[in-house]
């Protein structure tokens, strides 16, 4: 038969349609192996791209490039696959094998976009894609799957294969619905089906790029590799650890080391959901580290995730563990969204995440488990086999409290990865209606109450006027606590609340009757990491040496190691107030450091639900305060029980990521579920999800951002790069650039 064209590019290399079929089946089954379901996705690959075989091949051979990139995408190449499975092996066979093949069609006519199976009008776009109504040669393409693909291969023995794979993988999701008498199965076999999605997509992508770019760029670690990987990091780590500045004898000192002993220890328990509650301040990163080497190598895991929720955080861990391992290559850290399109090479190495440890942020994680982006969709399937530790758990959006919790049990006991919840302030997040599943026992650490008050290094205090101040008046406040300490850093909810503050402190500077000048900063969002790298360490530097005030948002407020002598915050949440506690008196400088809470009534919350809400909870309980008073007892773990279990409580009703489509109100949780379809459409379709309308309406702060590079320091420099015509010195500087961005809405 004659050869068919997969893919050409502009040096008149191809790859024939059956060379690429074999080899995206092969990585796929590769790839599908470590989870049971080797030929499910084996088949999916091997169909994938068979309506190549049609009306692709007029387009391939175009010689007018620019009729041709008109066309590009317009093609429909992926239904002929789906259509082959459904009409020869699925359509009427029911049971197993009807479910197997609907799996596998489905992931096929997604590969290059995703779809809703059943879209709000409860038509079945699942049938619509298989089945299409535009020409596909399908004749022609049917006689090269079979003659082609199909002349050595016995197809319906890789169904039944398949099924009985894909009934081992339904069992786990049953033994874990069955303790979710609310959400079924539905919303499990939702991310079933993403999962088989991000097999194919992500080999699909591989198979290409290795052979138009004429090189294999992809890094294939064997499990022996992987397991030496995480022996000689444990080993560095440890290193690390027997520094002086970790082996002080002074209380805080020990306490972290017993902590960290401890979650060491830990890492003999098996894949699981666990919480790391420990008190800010308390080691928690190299605890969980500890615990993640020691872990990932005993059970044979494929990689380490750090989530942080903001990109300050990150970037501190980031350099921390660059510190610890052998090799710092080891490590991706991803959260810039700063990648031209023509660089094909760094968008291939660094969508697919496998690196063995990567340090993301929360708002790429969950676009990795919700987007519609199919570069998101690509890197799902790398979370499994791991191990996520979430950092300041309490950050996940309360509205995806649901899609947050349901995912993790999927992740944990259908994909074999371990999750790790760390926070001073742990959620209730197994208390709600779709729980979270802890494991046994569900925390790492032993005698909790008594670790919370060895920590507490602060006494709480109200500030300002009962019924609240303005920005200017939040200004003289922090001005008048100048004269009394000689570090001050106030936390404020908005940009605009903490520029306000910053430009009256500044104008009022000479006023104040001090016998030393006082260092200002600021500190936010509007500055790019590096200068908000430069600006800390000139902070550190000073403390303790210099009068010094910082004038920041809520960037600073978790995971930053940093000391001041006194705090003042402005008014949030009850987590919100204890992380920002954490950054005065740290290391336990002095017996008690100061921490004042103030309510700044100007401050506009309108975009900033969680904090608002939060807020609300907290100045409920504070009512009886009184300017002075002291309020140590919201440090203590039942009062962030209470928090929680007031917060939750009030926003019960949030948790399912609510939104509006064409005015009528659904969420994102009961799409995913196909609720949307009716009872007859259900008993046709395995899976009724809306992928493309939960996807496309799943947007978190962060995540409808743009990062622009600006001309701070080097990033005048690399603005120059990227304007040139040295592709080699992009590739080289991409890497760096994401330092000297700002992200823009």
């Amino acid at each position: 038969m004659e050869q068919k064209i997969a893919h050409k590019d502009e040096f008149g290399r191809i790859q024939t349609v059956k060379e690429h079929s074999f080899n995206v089946a092969r990585l796929c089954e590769n790839m599908g192996k470590e989870l049971k379901i080797g030929t499910l996705c084996y088949i999916a690959g091997l169909l994938h791209d068979t309506g190549k075989y049609g009306k692709f091949q007029d387009y391939i051979s175009m010689e007018d490039k620019k009729q041709q990139k008109a066309l590009k995408g317009t093609i429909n190449h992926s239904s002929a696959g789906a259509r082959f499975l459904m009409e020869e092996y699925g359509e009427g066979k029911g049971g197993l094998q009807e479910i197997t093949v609907q799996v596998i069609a489905g992931a096929i006519f997604s590969h290059h976009g995703l779809y809703d199976f059943v879209n709000l009008k409860n038509e079945e776009i699942f049938y619509e894609r298989c089945f299409p109504k535009s020409e596909i040669e399908y004749d022609l393409v049917k006689q090269y799957i079979e003659e082609e693909l199909l002349s050595e291969i016995n197809l319906e023995q890789l169904i039944q294969e398949a099924g009985k794979e894909l009934l081992q993988f339904m069992n786990k999701i049953k033994s874990l619905y069955i303790k979710e008498k609310n959400s079924g199965i539905y919303i499990y076999l939702a991310y079933l089906e993403r999962l088989v999605l991000s097999i194919l997509v992500d080999s699909d992508r591989a198979d290409t790029y290795d052979v138009m770019d004429g090189t294999q760029k992809r890094k294939w670690w064997t499990v022996e590799e992987k397991e030496k990987i995480w022996e000689e990091n444990k080993i560095c780590l440890e290193q690390y650890l027997s520094q002086a500045r970790f082996q002080k004898q002074d209380v805080i000192s020990q306490l972290r080391r017993e902590i960290s002993r401890e979650c060491l220890e830990f890492s003999s328990y098996g894949t699981g959901i666990y919480q790391l509650p420990v008190p800010t301040g308390a080691g928690k990163t190299i605890a969980s580290l500890r615990f993640a080497f020691s872990h990932a190598k005993k059970y044979r895991k494929e990689r380490i995730f750090y989530i942080a929720p903001y990109r300050s955080i990150l970037e501190q861990t980031a350099e921390e563990i660059r510190r610890i391992l052998k090799e710092e290559s080891q490590l991706l850290e991803f959260h810039s969204n700063v990648i031209p399109d023509d660089i094909l090479e760094y968008q291939f190495l660094n969508e697919n995440w496998e690196n063995p440890i990567i340090a993301t942020t929360l708002v790429r994680l969950s676009e990795t488990v919700f987007s519609h982006k199919m570069q998101a969709v690509r890197r799902f399937h790398q979370l499994t086999n791991s191990i996520l530790i979430i950092d300041e758990v309490q950050n996940v959006p309360v509205k995806m409290v649901h899609l947050f919790n349901t995912m993790m049990n999927f992740l944990c006991y259908v994909c074999n990865t371990t999750i790790i919840l760390c926070t001073a302030t742990q959620p209730m997040l197994e208390k709600v209606k779709y729980p979270i599943h802890l494991s046994e026992p569900k925390i790492m650490i032993r005698d909790l109450e008594q670790r919370y008050l060895a920590f507490q290094r602060v006494h709480i205090y109200k500030g300002g006027d009962r019924l609240g101040v303005t920005s200017e008046q939040a200004g003289e406040f922090l001005h008048e606590k100048m004269r009394e300490f000689q570090s001050i850093l106030m936390i404020v909810n908005t940009k605009k609340t903490a520029e306000t503050i910053y430009n009256f402190v500044k104008d009022r500077e000479s006023d104040c009757i001090l016998e030393e000048p006082v260092l200002i900063y600021y500190l936010t969002g509007n500055m790019c990491p590096q200068h908000r790298i430069d600006v800390l360490e000139q902070i550190r530097e000073n403390l303790g040496e210099r009068r010094l005030i910082c004038i920041a948002t809520q960037l600073i407020e978790a995971g930053i190691d940093i000391s001041f002598e006194c705090v003042i915050r402005s008014m949030a949440g009850l987590d919100n107030l204890i992380q920002a506690g954490g950054r005065c008196n740290r290391h336990g400088e002095r017996e008690y450091g100061s921490v004042f809470l103030i309510d700044i009534m100007d401050e506009s919350l309108k975009n900033l639900d969680d904090i608002e809400k939060g807020k609300e909870i907290l100045k409920h309980c504070l009512n009886e305060k009184e300017d002075g008073d002291c309020m140590d007892e919201l440090l203590s773990i039942q009062s962030v029980a209470w928090y929680y279990e007031h917060y939750f409580f009030k926003r019960k009703e949030e948790m399912n990521y609510n939104i509006q489509v064409d005015g009528v109100k659904r969420s994102i949780f009961s799409l995913l579920r196909g609720e949307h379809a009716d009872e007859k459409t259900r008993g046709k379709l395995f899976c009724t999800a809306a992928f493309k309308t939960a996807g496309e309406n799943f947007t978190l702060i962060g995540s409808q951002t743009i990062g622009v590079l600006v001309p701070y320091k080097k990033g005048k420099e690399y603005i120059s790069i990227l304007n040139g015509e040295d592709v080699e010195k992009k590739k080289e500087i991409l890497p760096l650039v994401q330092r000297y961005t700002v992200n823009l809405y």
